[in-house]
């Protein structure tokens, strides 16, 4: 049975699944990457989104409504006294403070999508992801208003470039998280394997439970592709592999052997 077809399978039918215990390991693993793509696809979308309007806000405020700001020693400098905090239709905040008043811990706990130019720090609060780099992380010891036009403009020239590491990374986190819960999941299994009687070994859980992720995986991918927000989702997400795990395994004949 190809990948694709094993993917439908796996979304509804126990009893298919039950029978991927005895398949290599090495397709097991290229089900995980595969099941990996498509659960990452709509959070990369939403990231995509969002760093595109963030960045066309950002480029228009830099040229239109913040005020004269210069960055020496990697330092920020304005002439005001308070900070700046100018919020955008979409929950979108753009904020510019040389004072201090503003912490990375303030931007993270108090905005949403959120770019802010603080005393010594840059810092993007993005999809509940905040990343803080300071100026001279940034080569940015000493710039003003026209060196960040031109910034803006060659972080513009490569999108891409971000939007592929960006998607490694997500990628990358999301194999890493699906290995962990796999491996959890399998130990599960030993305890249902125990009141079941099945006489299966530790790697035939472990490929069950690769399979038996893969319900909660569709529904949380289209749940994120609709932005929609799912109350108790660790909850719910585990109580639907645990189920589809002990019902996969009742499938196995007690006479089944390692």
């Amino acid at each position: 049975m190809n990948i694709f077809k094993q993917f439908i399978k796996s979304i509804y039918s126990p009893k298919d699944i039950s029978t991927f215990r005895n398949q290599g390991m090495g397709k097991t693993f290229v089900y995980i990457f595969f099941l990996s793509v498509l659960s990452v696809l709509p959070l990369f979308i939403n990231f995509v989104q969002n760093f595109n309007n963030i960045y066309d806000d950002a480029v228009r405020i830099i040229n239109e409504e913040v005020p004269d700001f210069s960055i020496q020693d990697g330092k920020l400098h304005t002439d005001i006294n308070e900070p700046v905090i100018i919020e955008e239709s979409g929950n979108f905040t753009f904020i510019i403070d040389s004072t201090g008043q503003t912490t990375v811990d303030d931007v993270e706990s108090n905005y949403d999508d959120t770019l802010a130019f603080l005393e010594y720090d840059v810092v993007i609060n993005l999809n509940n992801q905040t990343q803080t780099i300071s100026y001279q992380q940034l080569g940015l010891e000493e710039m003003g208003r026209t060196e960040m036009q031109q910034f803006l403009d060659f972080v513009g020239s490569v999108k891409s470039v971000i939007y592929a590491f960006s998607f490694i990374l997500f990628y990358l986190i999301q194999v890493a998280g699906q290995i962990i819960s796999i491996t959890i999941l399998a130990l599960i299994g030993l305890i249902l394997k125990n009141a079941l009687k099945l006489n299966i070994n530790y790697g035939h859980l472990w490929k069950l439970s690769t399979y038996a992720i893969t319900l909660p995986t569709v529904f949380f991918m289209i749940m994120h592709f609709f932005h929609a927000i799912v109350p108790f989702a660790s909850l719910i997400n585990w109580t639907v592999m645990i189920i589809m795990l002990h019902l996969t395994m009742k499938e196995i004949p007690k006479t089944d052997i390692d």
